[in-house]
């Protein structure tokens, strides 16, 4: 059974946001977390066309990012698929717990769980494993 979820993926608080909807694949196959991606996610849906806060707000993502999601009976999970050419350009400092940069490459998950487009859980994380969440 798909179920359909509303995601806001902002690349800076409240400044530059689009808005992804996109369905979840249920599984009751165990996740594995290790930074791989199992055949299973790839029977998922997936969303991608981003756009930037820096250096040109809201013009597409100079990089491609492939979001899916999973669903299983008591645990929801996201991958994030960010792709590079070269890695020495990643943008990311470590910082405090919830202190994220809006220059640093972020990537930052809004749920509207109410489905009113007003209130919302957020998490965030940079590639350095700074995390945020509201």
């Amino acid at each position: 059974m798909k179920k359909l979820l509303t995601l806001i993926f902002l690349l800076a608080p409240l400044m530059v946001f689009t808005q992804k909807e996109f369905a979840v694949f249920h599984t009751n196959e165990s996740i594995k977390i290790d930074g791989k991606l199992e055949n299973i996610w790839f029977k998922a849906d997936s969303t991608s066309n981003f756009v930037q806060l820096e250096p040109f707000i809201g013009d597409p993502s100079s990089r491609r990012t492939v979001v899916r999601a999973i669903q299983t009976e008591k645990s929801l999970f996201f991958s994030f698929v960010c792709y590079i050419d070269d890695p020495s350009e990643i943008v990311s400092k470590i910082q405090q717990r919830d202190g994220l940069e809006p220059s640093d490459d972020l990537a930052i998950l809004i749920l509207d769980t109410y489905h009113d487009k007003r209130t919302a859980v957020v998490f965030g994380i940079n590639p350095t494993g700074t995390l945020k969440d509201l």
